[in-house]
């Protein structure tokens, strides 16, 4: 399955209104920009993602830096991941 994915990719439709595109997207790990579609980080927990197309890239983004503007959460995706040793969470706790 996986090496299906790698050269066909994934099936995903435009999450835009009455959109109507759909194409393969391949992982991350192939094609970093996904063939120019966007991925939605809203519901990003759920099994199935949304996903914009070209065209629609900007609206989709927009719409995200919308909510996580209005609705502060921790950033979906950190850049960087933050290691603390044991001594730093000590002196958090006294």
């Amino acid at each position: 399955m996986e090496q299906a994915l790698i050269q066909v990719g994934l099936p995903v439709h435009c999450a835009w209104g009455d959109c109507e595109a759909s194409s393969f997207v391949k992982p991350k790990f192939v094609d970093a920009t996904y063939g120019g579609w966007y991925k939605s980080k809203m519901f990003r927990m759920w099994p199935r993602k949304r996903w914009f197309c070209p065209d629609h890239y900007e609206e989709g983004r927009a719409l995200d830096n919308r909510f996580y503007e209005n609705y502060k959460t921790p950033e979906p995706y950190p850049e960087e991941q933050t290691e603390a040793t044991t001594e730093e969470l000590y002196k958090l706790l006294d």
